[in-house]
């Protein structure tokens, strides 16, 4: 057998747009020849994704599922909110969302490496691939998230309208909780981080960099309203406070009560419940196609 260096790999995917991993068969197969190999790619199909790759994948949905003790959100992106709808798509989007429940895949490499029986038994990226083939755009997954869930935490999701943002919660407590009462409540989180977006579960968990930008902007809208140098620090201050209430989970006025913060809503649960340690230990909002 003809040896295959990395080299020929590369310049067949350059070539192409197709994947290490296929790039690589395909040469083994017609004996290092880069042409044959473009022709045996086109020929099933696989260098169509390429034809497709200059066009802007900005519509498409998110879907959340469960599955055992894991809980995944998943991002497919389309061309149009046409195909967003389209039977074959919202298919594969499942079977990609369910190839991650079953899967625990750790990173995207993986994921489109890995065989799946929700999807033909084909990889995630034949799939993907195939898909293409078949509606004519340019499709690809770009990201998942997987949360596993265990005695001491309960974890939700939530899908808004037809897929444009999800949401996964994951609460923490001693115990399992089993009532409707941490439920009901991790699914009003769900919908509060949905709505209010904050950034991060505590003031103290949001990064230096984002609170340096703040300040450098509040600085300037002050200077700008025309406020004394004196008074600039005091402003840009009092701001950034406003701004750590509005961006953190906990500190944020609750959608269903704004008389009362989240935390105080947690805390209200818990003791209800008789549930210890009840707290919001991570959460993640994706808006479909943000920058990342």
């Amino acid at each position: 057998m003809t040896a295959i260096t990395a080299s020929a790999v590369k310049e067949l995917r350059d070539k192409t747009g197709v994947s290490m991993m296929a790039c690589k068969k395909a040469l083994e197969e017609v004996g290092g020849d880069l042409t044959a190999a473009i022709e045996l790619l086109r020929k099933r199909g696989e260098a169509v994704a390429q034809k497709r790759s200059s066009n802007a994948a900005t519509e498409g949905k998110i879907i959340a599922g469960r599955q055992g003790d894991f809980v995944g959100l998943v991002e497919v992106l389309a061309e149009t909110d046409f195909t967003a709808r389209n039977d074959d798509f919202g298919a594969f989007a499942k079977g990609v969302l369910s190839t991650v429940l079953t899967a625990h895949p750790t990173d995207m490499e993986t994921l489109l490496s890995t065989t799946s029986k929700y999807l033909h038994s084909a990889t995630v990226a034949q799939a993907t691939t195939d898909i293409v083939g078949k509606i004519g755009e340019n499709i690809s997954v770009r990201r998942f998230k997987l949360a596993q869930v265990d005695s001491d935490s309960t974890v939700e999701s939530y899908i808004h309208g037809p897929g444009k943002m999800g949401v996964i919660v994951t609460l923490r407590h001693a115990g399992a909780a089993s009532n409707d009462a941490i439920q009901s409540l991790a699914k009003d989180l769900c919908l509060q981080i949905a709505a209010a977006a904050p950034v991060a579960v505590n003031s103290s968990d949001i990064d230096e960099g984002v609170l340096a930008k703040e300040r450098e902007i509040y600085k300037e809208q002050a200077v700008n309203e025309g406020l004394p140098e004196a008074k600039l620090s005091m402003v840009v201050e009092g701001r950034v406070k406003k701004f750590l209430k509005e961006a953190a989970l906990v500190e944020q006025l609750f959608v269903k009560d704004t008389k009362t913060t989240v935390a105080k809503v947690v805390e209200q649960v818990a003791k209800e419940a008789g549930v210890a340690g009840l707290k919001i230990e991570s959460f993640v909002r994706w808006q479909l196609g943000e920058a990342l």
